[in-house]
């Protein structure tokens, strides 16, 4: 199903399939597209990945991109707010 959808979720070089298929599952719900920057810890194919998702994935609008340089280039016009663990300074 293609849409323009309001909110993008990006994730950097995942590295677990049931996690990516959990964020997926979750922007079907919200209407989102997920962006998965390459290196991938998985096949985008593999099995786990679909079944954390699962019958959820087909409905999935996503795209995989080979670097952080590449995904800029593609989303649209955005404002982003980033998440990460391993941060050295806390902005809470």
């Amino acid at each position: 199903m293609k849409y323009d959808p309001l909110l993008h979720i990006v994730l950097y070089q995942p590295e677990i399939p049931y996690n990516t298929g959990s964020v997926g599952r979750t922007c079907v719900a919200a209407g989102a597209k997920l962006w998965l920057v390459r290196p991938l810890g998985f096949r985008v194919d593999d099995y786990y990945l679909r079944r954390a998702g699962l019958d959820y994935w087909e409905h999935l609008e996503w795209e995989v991109v080979d670097d952080w340089v590449a995904l800029l280039a593609r989303l649209p016009q955005h404002r982003p707010w980033m998440f990460t663990k391993t941060a050295e300074v806390s902005y809470t």
